[in-house]
């Protein structure tokens, strides 16, 4: 029981685990993004009796007489290189080689995030964030956490798969402090046999945390040495450059409410720069400076300028407050002003937001310009939140909840949805003499630039109300013929000339992929299997210059890539400018997979001008039925 090191438990028999683990992959899309969301999000649920809680992100180096058992995850990981080669899994054996060099580096970088004003991992909190698989034990009804995946964020910005763990905590009058280190690698041979890919740093026998005698570069303490109540995660070899900014940024985006209401402070180590701490005085000042920084991307300037605008609305007077039988009290704001996004954000009881893209909540034909927010401040209306968030915290849906909750859980987010829209029509609702009537017949040809159906988000809670494109256009472009050339599997590859399988008005089509689809580059001759897709919809976002929203549903289950080709008077022209991106990543290489009759929505942006153009639509993939 006294010796202490890395310790991968044997399979005996079990369960063999590949380098590719669906937890880490969950945020390999926006890693920086979703390491501060999901962190601080467990500290603000962790929040103690009073005063904001502290957060702070800091980067220190690990040296060669730093005991953290380098060598015997050295040794670890040449055993996984080797596994990675004899199951020719290159990719892993790139980053497993990448790992080792950098744990040979005299000086390995580590980035320490530790809370305070918390009440540390007491009990089975431990247990749960560093052994626990699939499970989610909060503390309160109010708390943010449903799906017990955000643990695995820390391990996607580490490049050796390592996070240590420390905690301080009083419990029956002591204080208690808490060690263990968790590498998250791959199944390779040890000394006794076939091990597991989970390995643990701190008492060998029994994997377990160590209470004392553990290196003390981990631990928060305050100016005087003493430990902090709280919880610090360490991540071994952290890589990033430039990561203050990323961090900073988040942060703002995510956590205003909290911020602005004093519920919470964000420490970030800056070279060179005074500002380090983000709190309710000093939140104007950092939406400046990153908004000034050097190349900032337009999707990050965009969601600063909305979290800028969100944050100045909630110094507002509240307009209205409702009591609800399921949520409990809610509270609203909206500002009309023109230039508005006509947005809705919803923002959790702890104020961190969740979205603002809720269905039944993004359409405002009619309206003038608004910004709103809405907060559940009661402990059982989050619990039920809670359990219809996705494990992306980006929407709500009903479909999560136990079948008995169901109704329930759909009742209660159309009365509130209902509700949110009747407080902003007071408001918004331009004097009679100025609305417009839409012409729907146009949206058959172009964009929909005056919507008044809901995209894939009917207020009567189903997606009947959205209009579908599957009638026959108005003007069909006429495809160009390609060469064929038969398949050795019975399929035909066409060369790299393109047509379409689906248009802006065009409901459902049969064509065969397109040049310059995002992630990849085409040449040559490409086998492709078109997807038979319906109801395609181009909506330009609001207040966003040359951005569109495009909405389809795919009638088949595929990992599929979309790209969009320019309508021109005979034919297609080939966009090769246009970036495409999916709750704001961009599409990863692989594709994207679609479930049939699921509703997908996507974004897409123009190096060159895009507005008052018409879209054919391309999709083709793999099917997986």
């Amino acid at each position: 029981m006294d010796k202490i090191g890395w310790e991968f438990p044997l399979t005996n028999g079990g369960r063999v685990d590949g380098f590719n683990d669906p937890g880490i992959a969950t945020f390999n899309g926006a890693p920086l993004s979703s390491l501060a969301r999901e962190t601080i999000q467990n500290s603000l649920d962790a929040r103690g009796q009073s005063g904001p809680i502290d957060v702070a992100f800091e980067l220190f180096n690990l040296g060669k007489n730093d005991e953290f058992g380098k060598d015997d995850l050295d040794k670890v990981i040449d055993k996984c290189i080797a596994m990675a080669k004899e199951s020719e899994d290159n990719k892993a054996q790139s980053t497993l080689e990448k790992a080792r060099e950098i744990l040979a580096y005299d000086k390995v970088p580590v980035l320490r995030i530790s809370d305070s004003k918390t009440t540390g991992l007491r009990g089975h909190l431990w247990r749960t964030l560093v052994k626990m698989q699939g499970l989610s034990q909060k503390r309160a009804e109010g708390a943010g956490g449903s799906h017990g995946i955000g643990k695995y964020a820390p391990f996607a910005v580490s490049p050796l798969r390592t996070v240590f763990y420390w905690t301080c905590f009083e419990e029956n009058g002591r204080i208690t402090e808490r060690f263990q280190g968790k590498a998250v690698l791959m199944s390779h041979r040890g000394i006794n046999g076939e091990t597991q890919g989970t390995g643990f740093y701190g008492f060998v026998d029994g994997c377990e945390s160590l209470a004392e005698n553990f290196p003390p570069i981990f631990r928060n303490v305050d100016k005087s040495g003493a430990p902090m109540i709280g919880t610090s995660l360490s991540i071994l070899g952290f890589p990033e450059t430039h990561w203050q900014e990323e961090i900073a940024k988040n942060v703002l985006a995510n956590f205003f409410p909290a911020l602005m209401w004093g519920a919470l402070t964000v420490t970030i180590e800056r070279e060179g720069e005074e500002l380090d701490e983000i709190n309710s005085q000093s939140i104007g000042d950092w939406f400046r400076i990153l908004k000034d920084g050097e190349n900032p991307s337009q999707d990050s300037e965009e969601n600063l300028t909305e979290a800028e605008l969100f944050s100045d609305l909630i110094s507002d007077p509240v307009l209205a407050e409702k009591e609800d039988v399921d949520f409990g009290h809610v509270r609203l704001w909206v500002r009309v002003a023109e230039g508005m996004p006509s947005k809705v954000a919803l923002v959790r009881q702890t104020g961190m937001v969740i979205t603002t893209q809720q269905k039944r909540l993004l359409r405002f034909p009619g309206l003038r310009d608004f910004i709103a927010l809405c907060h559940f401040d009661a402990e059982k209306g989050n619990e039920l939140l809670r359990g219809m968030e996705n494990p992306e915290h980006t929407q709500f849906e009903v479909d999560r909840l136990p079948e008995t909750e169901r109704r329930r859980g759909e009742r209660a987010l159309q009365r509130i949805t209902k509700w949110i829209r009747d407080e902003i029509k007071k408001v918004a609702s331009p004097p009679e003499a100025t609305r417009r009537t839409v012409l729907h017949e146009l949206s058959m040809l172009l964009p929909d630039l005056e919507p008044d159906e809901s995209f894939g988000d009917g207020e009567d809670g189903s997606d009947a109300a959205e209009l579908a494109f599957g009638g026959p256009p108005l003007i069909r472009l006429k495809p160009r013929r390609r060469p064929v050339v038969p398949g050795d599997d019975g399929e035909e590859s066409f060369l790299d000339d393109d047509d379409s399988n689906a248009g802006a008005g065009e409901g459902e089509g049969n064509g065969n992929g397109g040049d310059g689809e995002a992630g990849q580059t085409t040449g040559g001759t490409k086998r492709r299997k078109t997807v038979s897709v319906r109801d395609v919809r181009v909506i330009p976002v609001p207040g966003a210059e040359s951005r569109f929203r495009v909405g389809f549903t795919p009638e088949s289950d595929v990992v599929a890539r979309i790209t969009l080709a320019e309508a021109g008077d005979s034919g297609e022209i080939r966009r090769s400018d246009l970036h495409y991106s999916l709750d704001g990543v961009p599409f990863p290489e692989r594709g994207i997979r679609m479930r049939r009759g699921e509703r997908i929505h996507f974004e897409f942006t123009g190096d060159e001008p895009i507005n008052g153009r018409a879209w054919r639509l391309v999709v083709y993939g793999e099917d997986e039925s």
